[in-house]
C-alpha cells in the first residue's frame, strides 16, 4: 500500500481531555478543533465533542497546510542536549526559519550570549522545534529529527544563506533532517497580538563590527553551559 504524503500515521489519547476512544484516524484541517470549541465551549472535551479533530496528529513529514501555519509564525523554539549534562530551550524570531521541503528545515543562528544548541548538536545531532499558534484556533507544533551545524567556513554556507535576509552577526544555520512531526490541541497555550519586532540585536551586531564580534565569540561562545566545545572560532575566522 502506498502512502500519501502528509497523511498522518495515528491518533494519539491525552487522558487529560480526551475519553478512552479515538478509533480512526482523520484528515481534516487542523483548524477544526477551534471551531468545534467555540460551538459547544462548555462540554467536557472527547472524541465524541470533536469528531472532526483528534487531540494529536502524527506525520512522517510536513503536509502543506502546516508549512503554511509555520510560515505565518513569528516565533519558534528550540529544543536540543547533549549526550549528558543540561538540557537547552531557545526561542527564536526574525524571521530565520525557511522549510526547504517536506522533510527539511534550516534556520539562522545569530550571535547572542550564550551557543548551547552548536554545542550540543555538535556531540548529539537531536533537535526539536516547536511552534504555537499564539491567535486563531489551538495548536502545538513539534519537528523531531536530527540536525547538523553550518559555519561561515563550510562548503554550503553561501547556499543556505542566500536563503534569508542578511542579517548582522549571523553565525551558523541549523539543517534538520525531519524524522517525525506531531500536532497537539494547544488550548492551554494563552492568545498573544504580535505588535513589531525588536530592533536591537541587528544594530548590536553592526555597532560591533566583524572585529568585535570575532572577540565576542572568543569571550562568550566558545564553550556551552557544561564546557562543550562550539568550534566556533575556527569554523567561522
Amino acid at each position: 500500500m502506498t502512502r500519501t504524503a502528509g497523511a498522518p500515521i495515528g491518533c494519539q489519547r491525552p487522558s487529560r481531555f480526551w475519553g478512552l476512544g479515538c478509533p480512526k484516524i482523520y484528515h481534516e484541517a487542523e483548524d477544526t478543533l477551534g471551531h468545534a470549541i467555540q460551538a459547544a465551549p462548555d462540554h467536557h472535551l472527547s472524541c465524541e465533542n470533536f469528531p472532526q479533530h483528534p487531540m494529536a496528529h502524527q506525520y512522517p513529514d510536513i503536509p502543506d497546510h502546516l508549512k503554511a501555519f509555520i510560515g505565518r509564525q513569528k516565533i519558534f523554539f528550540v529544543g536540543t542536549a547533549a549526550e549528558t549534562g543540561r538540557v537547552n530551550i531557545s526561542p527564536k524570531g526574525m524571521d530565520s526559519l525557511r522549510v526547504l521541503g517536506d522533510n527539511r528545515v534550516i534556520w539562522l543562528n545569530v550571535t547572542g550570549s550564550g551557543n548551547e544548541t552548536s554545542a550540543h548538536v555538535q556531540n548529539n545531532q537531536r533537535m526539536t522545534l516547536m511552534f504555537a499558534a499564539f491567535e486563531g484556533n489551538p495548536m502545538i507544533l513539534r519537528l523531531y529529527g536530527t540536525a547538523r551545524v553550518v559555519h561561515k567556513n563550510d562548503s554550503d554556507w553561501n547556499e543556505l544563506y542566500a536563503w534569508f535576509h542578511p542579517m548582522p552577526g549571523a553565525r551558523q544555520i541549523f539543517d534538520l533532517d525531519v524524522d517525525l512531526v506531531q500536532t497537539s490541541c494547544g488550548m492551554g497555550v494563552p492568545l498573544f497580538d504580535y505588535r513589531e519586532e525588536r530592533n536591537q540585536l541587528g544594530p548590536w551586531a553592526e555597532n560591533k563590527g566583524a572585529d568585535g564580534i570575532e572577540e565576542y565569540w572568543r569571550e562568550k561562545n566558545q564553550t556551552s553551559l557544561d564546557g562543550l566545545p562550539t568550534h566556533i572560532i575556527d569554523r567561522n575566522t
